[in-house]
């Protein structure tokens, strides 16, 4: 990732803005990632950050190479899994009611 797309990242910092960075293999993403972390933490080393990637690998790698305290980071699994885990049994609850009304096919392939 070019010089540029960082600074564009940390304007995005400055304006209190979330930010996708996405790339192929071997782009840089970590890397301009990991930049951009060390950077805002400078500036506010309280601030809170939520990091979503897609594989348990990258998540591991980042969390590796920006080892801050108030960095959590996670696969988008993972991270919507903490989001509905309190209400599994409400939606099994609902699930089973849909299914039994027939408002909702159950697929068993």
């Amino acid at each position: 990732m070019a010089d540029t797309a960082i600074e564009e990242i940390k304007q995005h910092l400055v304006n209190k803005q979330n930010f996708l960075l996405s790339g192929g293999a071997g782009s840089g993403k970590t890397h301009t990632l990991t930049e951009v972390l060390e950077y805002l933490f400078e500036i506010n080393p309280t601030a809170r950050v939520a990091c979503i990637t897609f594989t348990n690998v990258a998540a591991q790698e980042i969390d590796e190479r920006a080892p801050y305290q108030n960095l959590w980071v996670s696969t988008i699994h993972d991270f919507l899994w903490s989001i509905i885990s309190g209400f599994q049994k409400n939606l099994q609850l609902t699930l089973s009611k849909l299914i039994q009304e027939k408002t909702l096919k159950l697929n068993r392939k």
